[in-house]
């Protein structure tokens, strides 16, 4: 099976979809931007082989803020 998103953006119905920790993730590091073309392919396992599963991503104009975090401070 294969599929293909087209032109996803960054937006509040896709982090709706997403668990709370990942939301945070995504706040605190203020990504925004747009997914380009999402390629999702997995095959099932046949006889002794194990199933296959991959993501592609092209991701355009994204963006994420990452700030220094004192540790023990």
């Amino acid at each position: 099976m294969t599929a293909r998103l087209r032109n996803v953006e960054f937006g509040e119905d896709l982090r709706s979809m997403f668990p709370v920790d990942l939301r945070d993730w995504w706040e605190r590091h203020e990504l925004s931007g747009r997914i380009e073309t999402v390629d999702v392919s997995y095959t099932p396992g046949r006889g002794r082989k194990d199933p296959t599963f991959s993501i592609e991503t092209e991701l355009k104009g994204v963006t994420l803020a990452v700030r220094r975090r004192n540790v023990g401070a």
